[in-house]
C-alpha cells in the first residue's frame, strides 16, 4: 500500500512540472512584441508611386504609308505601224533620263505622208502669190476701163485672195502634224523614270493606245499619310506646315532604314469610311540614297507636333478604365482626378498638367481604392503586387 501511494505522488509531480513548463513558455511568447513594418503593412496599403512634373513636351504622331512614285505612266503608241526596236534600258529594273528613246516604230508611211504634206504646202505657197498676182491685175484693169466707183470684190479676186490663204494655213497644219506623226515613232521618255515593265516587242504591231511600257518617275517618292482629326490637333497649322517644309521621318517596316522627308502638300477632303484626312510628304531622289527607298516600301512615318508646355507624361496604365488617375497628396492620402488626354505615344499618355508641383501618380490604380484613403507609398517599384485596372 505504502509503494503505490509512492507511485501516485511520484506521477503527480511529474504532470505538474510538466505543466508548468508549458505555463512558462507560453508566457515567455505572449511578451514578444510584433514589426511595426508588419503593423503598417497591415493598416495602409502598399502603393507603387511614379513621381513627374510639368514639363515641354512635343507629342511624335505616327503612322503608315507606302512610297509611291510621283509619276506612275503607261506609255502608248500614239500611231500605228511595227515595233523595229526596243532599247535595253527599256526592260524592267533599268533607269531612263528623260528624252531618251525606248522604244522606235517603223516611220516609212508617216515620212511618206510628211513629203506629201509638204508638198501640198508648196503647193498652196504657190496658189496664195498666184492669187495675188490676179487680184493685183483686175484692178489694174478695172481702172483702165473707165468704170466709176469701187470695183466688186469677185472682179479682183478679194474671195479666191481669201481662199488660197486659208488653204495655206491648212497645209501649214497639215505638214505639222506630219511632222508630229513622224515624231510619234519615237517613243521617249518623257521623264526621269525606272522601267517597270515592257508591254511591247520587235515586230509587233501597235496601234494608236497599244500599250508599250510601265514607267515610274525616279525624282520623287511620295507618301500618303492618313491622319484622324485628333492627331492634326496636335500639328501647327497648314500654312506653317507648308511654309516651313515640315520634315517627316520614314522609317522601314523592320526599324533598320531611316529617311528624312518633307511636307509637300495637304489634301482637302476627308475620306469616307475612315473620316481621315491625308498630307503627303515627299522624298527626293530615293535611289540616291545610301538606302535607296524603292517604290511600294510600306513604312512608318512620324512627325513632331507643335511643343506644348506644362504637360505631364504619364504610364497607359496609371490611367483607369473611367479615364481617371490617382495620386497621393501630402500626408499619403490618395485623391483621383478625370484627365483630358491629347496624345498616346510609347505606352504613354500627354495631358494638360493640372498643378504646378510635381505628382506623385499611381502606377497601377486599383478598384477597391477611395478618395482619402491612407496609403504606404513606394517610389517606382512596379514589381510589387499591385497590379490591376481600376473602373
Amino acid at each position: 500500500m505504502t509503494r503505490v501511494n509512492g507511485n501516485i505522488l511520484s506521477l503527480a509531480v511529474g504532470a505538474l512540472v510538466f505543466v508548468g513548463a508549458i505555463l512558462w513558455a507560453l508566457g515567455r511568447g505572449s511578451i514578444k512584441t510584433p514589426a511595426v513594418s508588419s503593423e503598417v503593412s497591415a493598416r495602409f496599403p502598399i502603393v507603387s508611386v511614379l513621381t513627374r512634373s510639368p514639363q515641354i513636351h512635343q507629342p511624335i504622331i505616327s503612322t503608315f504609308g507606302t512610297a509611291r512614285a510621283e509619276f506612275d505612266v503607261t506609255l502608248t503608241a500614239e500611231t500605228s505601224g511595227i515595233v523595229r526596236s526596243v532599247s535595253q534600258i527599256a526592260y524592267s529594273g533599268a533607269g531612263a533620263r528623260m528624252g531618251v528613246e525606248l522604244v522606235k516604230i517603223d516611220d516609212t508611211r508617216q515620212h511618206a505622208l510628211l513629203a506629201e504634206a509638204r508638198a501640198s504646202l508648196a503647193q498652196a505657197r504657190v496658189n496664195l502669190i498666184d492669187e495675188k498676182l490676179q487680184g493685183e491685175q483686175a484692178l489694174s484693169d478695172w481702172k483702165r476701163s473707165g468704170a466709176k466707183g469701187d470695183p466688186p470684190v469677185y472682179v479682183i479676186r478679194e474671195p479666191q485672195l481669201e481662199s488660197a490663204k486659208a488653204s495655206l494655213e491648212n497645209a501649214k497644219e497639215a505638214a505639222a502634224e506630219a511632222e508630229r506623226e513622224v515624231q510619234r515613232t519615237s517613243v521617249r521618255a518623257p521623264f526621269n523614270a525606272i522601267v517597270v515593265e515592257r508591254l511591247a516587242s520587235p515586230g509587233t504591231f501597235v496601234q494608236p493606245g497599244t500599250k508599250l511600257l510601265r514607267l515610274f518617275g525616279s525624282d520623287r517618292l511620295e507618301v500618303r499619310l492618313a491622319l484622324s482629326k485628333k492627331d492634326w490637333r496636335l500639328l501647327p497649322p497648314e500654312k506653317d506646315l507648308l511654309a516651313s517644309s515640315w520634315s517627316v521621318e520614314l522609317e522601314s517596316a523592320d526599324g533598320r532604314d531611316h529617311w528624312m522627308a518633307k511636307v509637300s502638300r495637304i489634301e482637302k477632303h476627308v475620306v469616307e469610311n475612315t473620316r481621315q484626312r491625308a498630307l503627303v510628304a515627299v522624298l527626293d531622289n530615293p535611289l540616291n540614297h545610301e538606302v535607296p527607298l524603292f517604290p511600294g516600301t510600306f513604312v512608318r512615318a512620324s512627325l513632331r507636333g507643335v511643343a506644348r508646355e506644362k504637360m505631364l507624361r504619364i504610364p497607359t496604365s496609371s490611367v483607369t478604365d473611367r479615364g481617371e488617375i490617382w495620386f497621393v497628396e501630402d500626408g499619403d492620402v490618395l485623391e483621383k482626378r478625370v484627365i483630358r488626354q491629347l496624345h498616346s505615344q510609347d505606352g504613354h499618355f500627354l495631358i494638360p498638367a493640372f498643378r504646378a508641383e510635381p505628382v506623385r501618380l499611381l502606377i497601377h490604380p486599383m478598384l477597391s481604392y477611395l478618395p482619402d484613403m491612407i496609403v504606404s507609398p513606394i517610389e517606382d517599384q512596379p514589381n510589387i503586387p499591385n497590379s490591376g485596372n481600376g473602373n
